[in-house]
């Protein structure tokens, strides 16, 4: 199956790139300052360097910086997203022939080879919360195009609240992620994003506000517009795959706390964000760039262009 990229999310992804290049650049000229004013007081220039200087200043303190500051962080990221990782495959176990779980299995080898796409690993979560998110091992890398085995993991509590149709609905969604390579793209968008947290609006922030909370803010936004569109892609994809939009569109609405249901709470929604896990459920709760930063698109939005392919056909 060959998915097609509207020029709207064609948009929203340059958007992204753009904020999230703006906030990187920011927080490499960040990591630079202190070098770069420590060349400039060896140099003892005392505050009237040259253009010249200057720009050999800057350019040896981001070097410097770079040098110093970039395997320190990368490690911590790297670190940070096998432990957030391990956390979100805890407490599952491999699809099994108990409790009709073998028909999660199948029905997802079948969609893998309906998007062309290597069959994931499946696992099940006991938890009576709904899931159903995809993520890499522990041990594939950062970014794993082509390297890495990705799982989806779906809940007790999901399988027990939808019909066969609506389970597949939801795989299917899962697999159209991976299609498009959202799993990769997503972990690596992130980088910037948790370099600006951590610099602006993290425990040690560097406490540049209000300037930070802008660079901080603006990662958010421009992760959450890439975000949005993807969902909005994987949903239309989801629906092409299955031929029925109408078992994703009840899906989604019985999964929906409006109907009494939990979404991830706060113990999964930060692993979550942390790795770029994709999760086919909106993720709640607070954020530096409020709605601008959400990773879902609403369900109510959601269902009513599920429910436009339905009249549609």
């Amino acid at each position: 199956m060959r998915l097609r990229h509207s020029l709207s999310l064609v948009f929203r992804a340059l958007l992204a790139v753009g904020l999230l290049s703006v906030v990187f650049l920011a927080v490499i000229f960040t990591l630079a300052a202190l070098p770069t004013a420590l060349i400039l007081e060896v140099l003892g220039s005392g505050g009237e360097a040259t253009t010249t200087e200057l720009n050999h200043a800057v350019l040896i303190g981001t070097a410097v910086a770079l040098v110093i500051a970039g395997p320190g962080v990368a490690w911590t990221l790297v670190r940070g997203v096998r432990r957030e990782r391990r956390t979100l495959l805890a407490d599952s176990r491999p699809a099994a022939s108990e409790n009709g779980e073998d028909a999660v299995s199948a029905a997802c080898r079948r969609l893998a080879a309906r998007f062309d796409v290597p069959e994931p690993s499946v696992r099940v979560r006991s938890t009576a919360t709904p899931l159903a998110y995809t993520t890499y091992r522990p041990e594939d890398p950062l970014v794993s195009i082509g390297g890495g085995k990705p799982t989806i993991v779906v809940s007790e509590g999901l399988l027990t609240a939808l019909s066969s149709a609506e389970r597949d609905a939801v795989l299917a969604h899962e697999l159209a992620h991976l299609a498009n390579g959202d799993l990769d793209l997503a972990a690596g968008l992130l980088v910037p994003v948790h370099a600006a947290e951590e610099l602006y609006d993290g425990p040690d922030a560097v406490g540049l506000d209000p300037l930070g909370w802008a660079f901080a803010a603006t990662a958010a936004i421009g992760f959450g517009v890439f975000s949005r569109g993807r969902e909005l892609a994987a949903d239309r994809a989801a629906a092409a795959a299955t031929g029925d939009p109408a078992a994703l569109a009840t899906a989604l609405e019985q999964l929906d706390d409006t109907n009494g249901r939990t979404r991830p709470t706060a113990d999964l929604r930060d692993h979550i964000a942390a790795t770029g896990a994709v999760n086919v459920l909106p993720i709640e709760g607070d954020s530096i760039a409020g709605r601008l930063g959400a990773t879902h698109p609403s369900t109510a939005t959601r269902v009513e262009r599920l429910r436009r392919l339905v009249a549609a056909e």
